[in-house]
């Protein structure tokens, strides 16, 4: 198994959700209901394990979209973002189990799918004007120190290049020339974004760390060679050749 794959990144994504729920479980009155959130803790400890190895591929990818699902109708999590990267990512591992190829391919365009939404749902009066970049700061104690720079007209400047930097990560990833200065503005606007942006506590750091980490995690799949469309096929085929011999 390459160093670097969809597999483990996903594995990744699931050991914080694991620990994400740890402290969710801790954090409960009802004991009962604690020790049934860390035995689902401990469930996605073990799918990241495996995801890790690489064992059981597609079983494992469709445990992760059972227990994602849960999570979105149980916990109540429609709205959170983490969670739909992980189920993206956990499909493309489910449908190409063997083709690390075509899984590179459906992550890097999940990337730029992801910023090019976030910027073109920005394109409207509330986020231009710097309404919602002022509110976000004003509702974030550790972002308290940047109000006295949010006044016209940075603040509507500010909201912009917000928006401009989006769609450049959503572009400037897939050309060679740009792909290293974008991977660095991607890296900088997503610890940016973790420690300004983060509340809810622990919870809430947590849940921003699976969502700007997971995003960061799929660049490196930019330097990826990608090996012709049946390469990692080839083996399985020769194998049950010579099986059938």
């Amino acid at each position: 198994m390459s160093a670097y794959s969809v597999g483990r990144v996903l594995a990744l994504l699931s050991l914080v959700w694991s620990v994400r729920h740890l402290f969710l479980a801790l954090g409960m009155q009802d004991l009962a209901a604690s020790r049934l959130i860390l035995v689902w803790a401990l469930a996605w400890g073990v799918v990241a394990v495996y995801l890790w190895l690489g064992r059981g591929v597609v079983p494992v990818s469709v445990a992760v979209l059972v227990m994602s699902a849960t999570d979105l109708f149980l916990l109540g999590l429609w709205a959170d973002y983490a969670i739909m990267l992980i189920v993206w990512l956990a499909l493309a591992l489910m449908t190409a189990p063997h083709r690390p190829r075509d899984q590179l391919v459906v992550a890097k365009v999940l990337l730029s799918t992801v910023y090019a939404f976030a910027a073109l749902s920005k394109l409207q009066p509330s986020w231009l004007m710097g309404d919602n970049l002022h509110k976000l700061a004003a509702s974030r104690p550790q972002s308290a120190w940047l109000e006295p720079f949010l006044v016209q007209p940075w603040l509507s400047v500010a909201a912009a290049a917000v928006v401009v930097t989006e769609l450049w990560l959503a572009i400037g990833l897939w050309f060679r020339r740009t792909r290293l200065l974008t991977a660095g503005v991607g890296v900088l606007l997503h610890l940016g974004l973790t420690i300004l942006a983060t509340h809810g506590g622990m919870l809430g750091l947590l849940h921003l760390v699976a969502l700007n980490g997971g995003l960061v995690l799929i660049y490196p799949a930019f330097w990826q060679p990608l090996m012709p469309a049946g390469q990692s096929e080839r083996p399985i085929r020769a194998e049950g050749a010579g099986r059938a011999g």
